[in-house]
């Protein structure tokens, strides 16, 4: 499998927040709640991946759901269809988040508890 190359942006993500970036395969695919995404903000976190998956979950608005159709599978080549803002942060590493807005706001952090 190809590994896609990281855009400036991810990788200046990575770098404002100093951590190394974890790069994506072409075919791995994302975890996105779609009918959520008209919600702000966006939020996006990332557990450790596991095959053929980027551990990447995003959805839009205040708090998840425990739905366990809440999210659908997305091949991350296809999220600049659904989610383009979130493009930038996807190189981030198992263990962050970010919480982002079309106004400009932006919060990155990491969270321990993702690592599981």
């Amino acid at each position: 499998m190809a590994t896609l190359q990281p855009l400036p942006s991810q990788l200046a993500i990575c770098e404002k927040n100093e951590t190394h970036p974890q790069l994506l395969m072409r075919h791995d695919r994302l975890g996105i709640a779609l009918h959520t995404l008209g919600l702000t903000p966006i939020n996006g976190l990332r557990v450790p991946a596991l095959s053929g998956t980027s551990g990447w979950y995003i959805y839009g608005g205040d708090d998840p759901s425990d739905d366990p159709t809440f999210y659908q599978p997305l091949c991350v080549t296809h999220l600049g269809k659904h989610c383009e803002i979130a493009i930038p942060y996807m190189c981030l590493p198992a263990g962050w988040r970010f919480q982002i807005d079309a106004d400009g706001h932006e919060d990155v952090w990491y969270d321990d508890s993702l690592r599981g």
